[in-house]
C-alpha cells in the first residue's frame, strides 16, 4: 500500500478519522501505525491542531473605547425623530459598524474631535498585534514516484508468534498409602421394598399400591394376602393378619422380620434375609416358606436351598433343601426332615402357589444307636462319647469315617446322600460311594465352615467317577461302602442319611 495523501493523514488526525473517505479504514490505520513517514506527518498534524485549538479569540485593543465614542457622536448628530423605518435603518447601520469594529482587529480608531484651542488629547497607544500561533515545522514534501506505475510498498513482515515455552515434565507421582475412608453414614434414601398388591397398613393407615415401605415399623396384612417386593431380591407374600418389620442389614441388604404369621418368599437374585425371634433364614436362589409358631420358627424349602441359623451362639446350621423343613427354637436348630408342602401353603390361594417339589422319603439313617451303644455300620473311625464318630487319620493328614456292610444300600441317580459333620478348621468334605457293579468310587465335595455342625448333601447323579472315565451311578446298582472324608483337620461325623 502506498502512503496516502497528506490531507487524508490530516483528516485521520481529527477525532472523526477517515471514515467514509477511504474504502478500508482498518487497513489505512494499520499502514499509518507501521509507516514511519506517515507517523511523522500525523504527529505534526496533531501538534498543529492542538496549538490552533489553544488560541482564544480576543477583541482588538481600544475597540471598546472606539465603540463608545462612535455611539456618542451619532447621538449628537441624530436628527429629529422620523418614521420608524428610518430608525430601524440607523440601528442596522450601527450594528454593522460595531461588527466591523469588532471583527477588524487592526482598524485604527478615528481622530477624536475636540474644541478649538483645547489641548489635543494624547494619542492612544498603538494596538497590540494579535497573538500568532507558533509556527510548526512543515512536513517534508512527499515525492511521488514518476509514472508509469508507482511501486507498491511491500507488505509489512508478518509478526511471528514466539514459540510456546516448553512445558516442564510433571514430577512422578508420590505413591502414598491413603488413609482408610471413614465409614459412610447410614442412609435410608433408597427404598428397600414396595407394596405391590393387597392390603398393608402402618398404624392402621393403609399404604397405596407401589408405595415404598417404611423401615422399623410394624406392617400388617389386614384381612387378606399382601404382596411385597424387596428391590432386586425377592417377592414376598404375607398371609392374612401377618405382621412384619423392614430394615437394612449390616451390609445394606433388605431384611424382613416376621413378627407374627407366615409368608412365602421367592428369590430373584440379590441377597436378602428373613428373620424371626428364633433365627435367620438366608436363601440361596430359592422359594421357601417361613411360619412363626409358639414352639419356634419352621422353615420349609420348595426349590433350591435355605440356610437356617439359630439365634444366639451358633453350634449347628441347617441346610434345608427342596422338600425338607427344619425348626429353630431356643437357640438350636433341628435336623431337616421331609415336609408336606401342600399343608404348608393351605393359606395361599391355589393360583398363587408355586410348583411344589416331589415328596421326600428317608431310605437309611446311619447314626449312633443309644440302645445298642453302637454307631450303625461304622468300620473306619472312632466312636466318641456323645455318639459321634471321629475320622481315622492317615500320615498325610487325610482322614475318613467309613461305613460298610453287605449290600449296604441300593443305589440310583435320584438318591440323596447327606452327612452331618464338623471340622476343626475351614476346609472341604468329600462324600464317596463305592459302586459294586462298576467297581469304582464316585464322589462329591463341598466346602464347610469350621467349628459348627453342618450338613452336606447331594444327589448321586452329581457324584463324579473317581476313575475319570465319565461313568455314572445307575439305578439298581448296589454298594457295600460309604465314606466321609476330609483332606485335613479333625473330622467328626454325627450321622449319614440317604433320601429318595
Amino acid at each position: 500500500m502506498t502512503c496516502p495523501e497528506v490531507h487524508l493523514l490530516r483528516a485521520f488526525a481529527e477525532p472523526e478519522g477517515v471514515e467514509g473517505l477511504v474504502p478500508d479504514p482498518a487497513s489505512f490505520a494499520r499502514h499509518v501505525e507501521r509507516c514511519e513517514r506517515c507517523a511523522k506527518v500525523m504527529a505534526l498534524a496533531r501538534e498543529e491542531e492542538r496549538a490552533l485549538r489553544g488560541l482564544a479569540p480576543a477583541p482588538p485593543a481600544g475597540a471598546a473605547r472606539a465603540l463608545q465614542r462612535t455611539l456618542a457622536r451619532l447621538e449628537k448628530q441624530r436628527p429629529a425623530p422620523r418614521a420608524p423605518r428610518l430608525l430601524v435603518s440607523i440601528l442596522v447601520s450601527i450594528a454593522a459598524a460595531a461588527a466591523l469594529l469588532v471583527l477588524v482587529p487592526r482598524a485604527p480608531a478615528p481622530p477624536e474631535e475636540h474644541a478649538p484651542g483645547a489641548p489635543a488629547p494624547p494619542a492612544p497607544p498603538p494596538p497590540m498585534p494579535p497573538a500568532r500561533a507558533p509556527e510548526l515545522p512543515k512536513p517534508a514534501p512527499v515525492v511521488e514516484p514518476a509514472p508509469p506505475a508507482p511501486p507498491e510498498m511491500p507488505p509489512p513482515p508478518a509478526e511471528e508468534e514466539p514459540p510456546p515455552a516448553p512445558v516442564p515434565p510433571e514430577p512422578p507421582p508420590v505413591v502414598t498409602e491413603a488413609p482408610p475412608a471413614p465409614p459412610a453414614p447410614e442412609s435410608h434414601a433408597r427404598a428397600l421394598a414396595f407394596l405391590r398388591a393387597g392390603p398393608l397398613t402402618v398404624n392402621g393407615k393403609p399404604l397405596a399400591r407401589n408405595e415404598a415401605l417404611p423401615e422399623g415399623v410394624s406392617l400388617v396384612a389386614a384381612g387378606a394376602c399382601a404382596e411385597v417386593e424387596t428391590v432386586g431380591s425377592a417377592t414376598i407374600v404375607l398371609a392374612p393378619r401377618s405382621t412384619v418389620r423392614l430394615a437394612a442389614s449390616e451390609k445394606g441388604e433388605p431384611e424382613l422380620t416376621l413378627v407374627s404369621g407366615k409368608l412365602l418368599a421367592t428369590s430373584h437374585g440379590a441377597p436378602y434375609a428373613i428373620a424371626t425371634r428364633d433365627g435367620r433364614a438366608t436363601p440361596r436362589g430359592t422359594t421357601f416358606t417361613v411360619i412363626l409358631e409358639k414352639q419356634g420358627t419352621r422353615v420349609a424349602t420348595l426349590d433350591g436351598e435355605v440356610q437356617l441359623v439359630p439365634a444366639g451362639p451358633v453350634e449347628r446350621v441347617a441346610s434345608i433343601r427342596a422338600g425338607f423343613e427344619a425348626r429353630a427354637a431356643r437357640g438350636k436348630v433341628e435336623l431337616p426332615e421331609p415336609c408336606s408342602p401342600e399343608k404348608l401353603l393351605d393359606w395361599l390361594p391355589r393360583e398363587k402357589r408355586p410348583k411344589l417339589p416331589a415328596a421326600r422319603a428317608l431310605v437309611a439313617d446311619f447314626a449312633y444307636d443309644g440302645v445298642s451303644g453302637r454307631f450303625a455300620h461304622l468300620s473306619g473311625g472312632q466312636l466318641l462319647p456323645g455318639g459321634y464318630a471321629r475320622a481315622a487319620g492317615a500320615a498325610s493328614g487325610f482322614s475318613n469315617v467309613q461305613l460298610t456292610g453287605p449290600r449296604l444300600l441300593e443305589l440310583g441317580p435320584e438318591l440323596w446322600v447327606e452327612a452331618i459333620v464338623k471340622l476343626d478348621r475351614a476346609g472341604s468334605i468329600e462324600l464317596m460311594v463305592w459302586d459294586d457293579e462298576v467297581k469304582e468310587n464316585f464322589s462329591w465335595g463341598e466346602s464347610v465352615e469350621a467349628g459348627r455342625w453342618v450338613s452336606v448333601a447331594a444327589p448321586l447323579k452329581a457324584f463324579k467317577d473317581k476313575g475319570k472315565l465319565g461313568r455314572r451311578v445307575a439305578a439298581g446298582d448296589a454298594t457295600h461302602e460309604l465314606n466321609v472324608c476330609a483332606p485335613a483337620g479333625e473330622l467328626l461325623v454325627e450321622r449319614v442319611r440317604v433320601f429318595k
